[in-house]
């Protein structure tokens, strides 16, 4: 008759919490070993709106987002003490407060421009609700002329709670008489703040800047 052999319950746990333990600081090190190689730098301590390593810090609307890459310029700009409350009766993109401008320069050219500004509401609305506004308010614009705007991308959503998102896509009429008329509008909002990312580029050019507008988008965190 063969034995069975029995290993204590005790020794079975002392082994578990030894791979629980083990897979946790291999985890650790993992995002450790990431953080080192992105060099993301330490969030400033004093309320600030400026640019560390490849980081756009605003601590004082507390958010940050990551420079695009390479061939890109960045310009911070004042923000104001006190952000003035939004007018109703003003477009949301002329409520908006510039916090810094991107630009993407091939030459004596600018391929590509991104705005990022802040705007604080008087009318509370969702990351959606804002850009559904957004986009009416610059159909409504591009009415006034024989062209109208054209509609690359409806409203879309993406995440939720403070994490949440809106965005759409669209091209201006030559009319409008805007060097950069291809526009991509995003939104987020956290306790009736409202984050404003808008990129412009061309139609010949948007191809090769589409994936620098997703990454600014995408490394976009609250703080």
């Amino acid at each position: 008759m063969k034995r069975t052999m029995l290993v204590p319950v005790g020794l079975l746990l002392v082994g578990l919490a030894v791979v629980v333990a083990l897979s946790f600081y291999l985890r650790t090190f993992e995002k450790q070993a990431k953080l080192i190689r992105e060099q993301i730098p330490p969030v400033p301590d004093e309320p600030v709106v400026t640019v560390a390593g490849q980081y756009f810090f605003d601590t004082i609307d507390r958010f940050s987002f990551k420079m695009p890459g390479d061939g890109w310029q960045v310009h911070v700009l004042v923000r104001p003490d006190t952000l003035p409350p939004e007018i109703p009766t003003r477009a949301m993109l002329k409520n908006m407060v510039p916090l810094a401008v991107l630009d993407r320069v091939a030459g004596s050219d600018t391929m590509a421009k991104a705005t990022v500004g802040v705007m604080r509401q008087t009318v509370m609305r969702n990351a959606e609700d804002s850009a559904t506004q957004m986009l009416g308010e610059l159909i409504s614009q591009c009415e006034r002329g024989p062209a109208r705007l054209r509609l690359l991308k409806e409203v879309t959503t993406a995440g939720t709670g403070v994490h949440a998102a809106a965005y759409f896509m669209v091209v201006l009429p030559p009319e409008a008489q805007e060097p950069l008329p291809v526009w991509v509008c995003s939104v987020t909002v956290r306790e009736g703040l409202s984050i404003i990312f808008l990129a412009q580029t061309t139609e010949a050019r948007y191809p090769e800047v589409r994936a620098d507008f997703e990454k600014i988008v995408e490394s976009f965190r609250w703080l």
